[in-house]
């Protein structure tokens, strides 16, 4: 399980800090430094510095969240070939640190060895600069990945090394020192020969070679689990956002929906406002309708003279009849009153005792509570007298 959360990790890192470290003595250090940065598979120099005397003059190069690979060269590193000088080789020493690498023809491994205690003294110092060490080279072995910008069969400068490659590999190499540099093109980019094996071991950390040992351990482990920590960080933190924006998206469209009703509501409760009111307004009609006309065929003018003429002898000429007169003459501004359930009779009649009997089958009516004869006159030269009558119903 820790191999595959290193792997994932690493295998996602785009940026790497390779610091160098040529020993000329156990305390001459010369120091250089690449920043790289790989996109869509192409390895870009970010900074480089060369020749430093300590860490604390190599300032912002120094990014304390980048992996950071060590290469190691010069005084104290010894190159081994198990076939020629196996016995020699240190293997089950913990006095020693080694790394191996094969050779191109299958023929035996070089040994880059150096002492525990001058590799620890070595990452004391890189330690108290604050980097993370998450590898270590030691030699030019993985100069060899550069065979294909390189000319083949044609001696190479890296660091103190002079090498020869063939097929891709490293064929022979001797130790010349660090004095004469030359110039490579790499890609498109200027390195020169005393940067070449940091170079390489740039390129040897972006194709995915790393090796563990126990003085690292620590550092890398420390590296790997912070990233662990951070891209769960952002994991969640980008659930929590999406989670935040989907309520946000929710609240919104609720919000938005609550608007709308609401709007509806205040636009029902204008409309019920106005329905209440227009019923109001029927109400008072029909209230007055029902007082003064009446809700029913029984209070109809027409119903009312049907029911008197019914009735009405034949000597009386009606010629007036007004159903809920009013009590006074109307005046403009002046509200108009009705004498309720009051209907008044005018007429002609040619004796008196015509309108009596009438108004005798009058007061026979059910619908009639009451009859009376208001006035009744004649005059000299008529024949006929008129009257009036004022009939409650």
């Amino acid at each position: 399980m820790k191999a595959i959360v290193e792997n994932i990790v690493f295998k996602y890192q785009t940026q790497v800090l390779c610091v160098g470290i040529y020993l000329s003595n156990r305390n001459e250090w010369q120091i250089s430094l690449i920043h790289a940065r790989i996109h869509k598979n192409e390895i870009n120099l970010v900074s480089t510095l060369e020749n430093l005397k300590d860490l604390k003059e190599a300032g912002q190069i120094l990014r304390h969240e980048l992996p950071v690979v060590l290469h190691i060269d010069g005084w104290g590193v010894l190159i081994k070939d198990n076939r020629t000088e196996n016995s020699s080789i240190p293997i089950d020493n913990n006095e020693f640190f080694l790394k191996e690498y094969l050779k191109p023809d299958g023929g035996g491994s070089y040994f880059s060895i150096i002492r525990t205690d001058l590799l620890n003294s070595i990452l004391e110092v890189c330690h108290s600069a604050e980097l993370t060490i998450t590898g270590i080279s030691l030699g030019p072995f993985n100069v060899g990945l550069l065979a294909p910008y390189l000319e083949e069969g044609k001696a190479v400068k890296a660091g103190k090394w002079k090498l020869t490659l063939s097929k891709g590999q490293i064929n022979s190499m001797s130790a010349e020192g660090i004095e004469n540099e030359s110039i490579y093109d790499i890609g498109g980019d200027k390195i020169s020969s005393g940067l070449l094996p940091l170079y390489a071991t740039v390129v040897a950390f972006f194709s995915g070679e790393r090796g563990n040992n126990d003085l690292i351990t620590k550092s890398s482990d420390e590296f790997v689990y912070g990233k662990l920590v951070k891209y769960v960080s952002l994991f969640s933190l980008s659930i929590i956002l999406l989670l935040l924006l989907l309520n946000f998206l929710i609240w919104e469209s609720l919000r938005n929906r609550n608007t709308e009703l609401t709007f509806e509501v205040s636009r029902n409760e204008q409309l019920l406002a106005q329905l209440t009111k227009k019923e109001k307004e029927l109400k008072e009609k029909e209230n007055l309708v029902a007082q003064y006309i009446g809700t029913n065929a029984r209070t109809h003018y027409s119903w009312y003279a049907d029911q008197l003429s019914s009735i009405l002898p034949s000597g009386i000429r009606l010629t007036l009849m007004d159903v809920q007169p009013l009590t006074k003459k109307q005046k403009p501004g002046v509200a108009i009153t009705y004498k309720n359930k009051q209907i008044e009779v005018e007429g002609d009649a040619t004796t008196m005792s015509e309108i009596s009997g009438w108004v005798r089958a009058i007061e026979t009516e059910k619908w009639v509570k009451h009859v009376e004869l208001i006035s009744f006159f004649t005059q000299n030269d008529q024949a006929t007298g008129h009257f009036k009558l004022q009939i409650n119903y």
